[in-house]
């Protein structure tokens, strides 16, 4: 009995053997897998692009065949099936586990996606693979390449990728708030309703060309940071070039991003024609703090549909300086492009949305207000446009329509505005805006409202996360065909 016992699983074994060796190539023993690092479910990582960094993913399968089975660990976004490879091939244990110890995060930046481990060559994410979803932020610092200067910051890139709404940044004097993705449920992009807000470039880009800064210090045309450094060729090589820091954070758990930076504003000096516009590498040979300095503070909230920017300007030097500027804002409302032409503007105390070319002059009353923004040809809900409303702390002097820059992504809709203000010796001046991004009006008017309830306290714009998403109309809402999101912002 015994001797049969064993020439039966000798048996059993020789068949186990060459039905392995007769199994086609990629075929798999695995029905199912789990994802065990991360655990979180969503996860929130950031992904440092000046440094490169990892992720750690593992899991079990139910394997039985560990040996020569592999997985391939795929992140899936979007309702057509779109996925980023984190890593192919990966080898199991004799337990029937799988760990990659450092997978590459530059592969899932900018995305939220659902990580899955498939049996190789799988590419579809079936009901036994699926993981959990990670919101993968991203930072950059811009340093000055070569020069005297070498090394110094002068420009930030950031995204900030919560489960309903991505928002990526660069520094006040780029683009501001440079975009804001609208996500449906799977992760895809619908629609882009911010560009460029709340910055303050080099150039008023006013219908008749450049005459001025966007910053004036006592009278005179000033430039932070990242503005110094576009004037013309080689100008981050002057002596002098101001002063920039930044700093970029995301709450674990609410996937909430902080972010701050200092910018020092500095002037053209050393020659005779150096209050001259625009400025060359002749009349401005050399910078010069004009004595202030602008701290500035982002808070992403309410996931990822309302951007709190609060701007508070100090005195360096121990003087009072006045300050003029021109908040320029630009908006997109598209999906396959953007929509200038059919961007329309609802400000406060006017009954509808209206149109406006370059030049147009508008007055607001004074206080806290919101100007709403939505396309004038798409419904409302309509996901392939979104809409969103600007909140002011302290109304502008004047709204002027400037002409919308042409983007990769087609034209947007611009303005800039004015407030004129003084810097104490002591203390600060501070200025709020608050961007809110959703599909409906109804949800962009209760994020305003709340956002004007909280300006009005003088406390900080902090939204809870969003208890349910919004429901989009149809099952499969367009989607962006591929991210606009770049290290740098196209326009630049």
């Amino acid at each position: 009995m015994r001797g049969k016992w064993i020439s039966t699983v000798a048996m059993a074994l020789a068949i186990t053997a060459w039905l392995a060796l007769a199994a086609p190539a990629g075929a798999t023993t695995i029905a199912h897998t789990h994802i065990t690092a991360p655990a979180k479910n969503p996860t929130y990582l950031t992904y440092n692009y000046n440094t490169g960094n990892s992720f750690k993913v593992a899991g079990t399968t139910d394997s039985t065949a560990p040996t020569t089975d592999t997985v391939d660990i795929l992140c899936f976004y979007g309702d057509y099936g779109q996925y980023l490879t984190v890593q192919d091939g990966v080898t199991l244990s004799s337990n029937k586990t799988f760990s990659v110890p450092k997978a590459p995060l530059s592969a899932v930046a900018d995305h939220r996606c659902r990580l899955a481990a498939v049996p190789s060559g799988t590419t579809t994410l079936g009901p036994g693979y699926r993981g959990p979803w990670i919101n993968v932020s991203q930072r950059k610092t811009y340093s000055v390449s070569g020069g005297p200067n070498d090394g110094m910051p002068y420009d930030l890139y950031a995204f900030g990728q919560q489960t309903a709404v991505a928002d990526d940044y660069d520094s006040i004097g780029t683009c501001g708030l440079c975009d804001s993705y609208l996500q449906d449920v799977a992760g895809g992009v619908t629609s882009i309703v911010f560009y460029a807000n709340s910055f303050l470039w080099y150039g008023n880009e006013e219908q008749n060309g450049n005459t001025r800064s966007e910053i004036q210090v006592n009278g005179r045309n000033a430039y932070v940071p990242a503005a110094a450094q576009a004037l013309f060729t080689n100008s981050d090589d002057n002596p002098g070039f101001p002063a920039f820091s930044w700093h970029f954070s995301q709450n674990s758990l609410t996937g909430d991003v902080t972010i701050t930076e200092t910018d020092g504003i500095a002037r053209c000096t050393g020659s005779s024609s150096s209050s001259s516009y625009p400025p060359t590498a002749t009349s401005c040979p050399k910078f010069k703090s004009t004595g202030v300095e602008v701290d500035r503070k982002i808070v992403q909230s309410a996931s990822g549909h309302v951007v709190s920017i609060t701007d508070t300007y100090k005195s360096t030097d121990g003087h009072s300086h006045r300050l003029d500027l021109l908040y320029e804002n630009a908006q997109c409302l598209g999906n396959n492009g953007c929509l200038a032409g059919s961007v329309g503007y609802r400000f406060p105390g006017k009954p509808a949305y209206n149109s406006h070319a370059p030049g147009d002059v508008v007055n607001v009353r004074a206080g806290i207000g919101s100007i709403y923004v939505r396309s004038r040809s798409a419904p409302d809900g309509d996901p392939y446009a979104g809409q969103g409303a600007i909140t002011y702390g302290r109304a502008p002097d004047e709204v002027l329509f400037i002409q919308g820059f042409n983007t990769g992504f087609g034209p947007v809709s611009d303005f800039t505005a004015h407030y004129v203000g003084k810097v104490p010796a002591k203390g600060s001046l501070t200025y709020r805006f608050v961007y809110s991004t959703a599909y409906t009006y109804a949800q962009v008017h209760q994020e305003a409202l709340a956002a004007q309830r909280a300006l009005k306290k003088g406390g900080p714009v902090v939204a809870p996360a969003d208890a349910q998403a919004e429901q989009l109309p149809g099952s499969t809402p367009a989607e962006v065909p591929a991210r606009t999101a770049a290290l740098k912002h196209g326009r630049f």
